[in-house]
């Protein structure tokens, strides 16, 4: 094996490892935060929890902070993602009726953003303003986001007792309405 394949097995080994102590100590977090609050939180509990050494910890993140910070960028970004795949979908009603099953199943993790007052409306929307350039189609992709939003909002913070399947069918109806 050459220096350069070696080298390159190495780097790919230590950004797998890097990946999974991250994973380890982001669903460490997510556990402890069901529990208690961020500053009730030490790293000496986070990283027993993780189960990754302190310097595993202190090599991926600076703070606690920025630990919550990476969850919800990710999540964020799958919800850009999500809605890039709602445009492609044949079904836009099984599309709704899964994104807010991954929002019921994943309800912690929302939680934890509406907690940390991530700004989700203001990321959606500047998207949305960077992709669509022609003012009606913008007016538009704005209104259905605010609609979107402010269901999303209420059925979340109102418990969602109402079942993903029926907010979704909803959902897509408004959708329909309103072209």
């Amino acid at each position: 094996m050459s220096k350069y394949t070696k080298d390159s097995a190495l780097h790919k080994t230590n950004a797998e490892s890097n990946k999974l102590t991250k994973q380890c100590i982001e669903t460490a977090m997510l556990k402890l935060l069901k529990k208690k609050s961020i500053n009730d939180i030490s790293i000496t509990e986070l990283v027993k929890v993780a189960g990754v050494s302190r310097n595993a910890y202190y090599r991926n993140y600076d703070s606690k902070e920025e630990i919550v910070s990476e969850i919800c960028r990710g999540i964020t970004q799958r919800l850009l993602n999500s809605a890039e795949d709602w445009k492609a979908s044949e079904n836009k009603e099984e599309w709704m009726i899964q994104f807010f099953r991954y929002i019921r199943n994943n309800k912690t993790l929302f939680r934890i953003m509406i907690d940390a007052g991530l700004p989700i409306t203001e990321i959606i929307e500047s998207k949305i303003l960077l992709t669509v350039e022609e003012p009606e189609a913008r007016y538009a992709a704005l209104a259905k986001n605010g609609m979107f939003v402010a269901v999303l909002k209420n059925w979340f913070n109102g418990g969602m007792k109402e079942s993903p399947e029926m907010i979704g069918r909803m959902f897509n109806e408004f959708m329909i309405a309103i072209g």
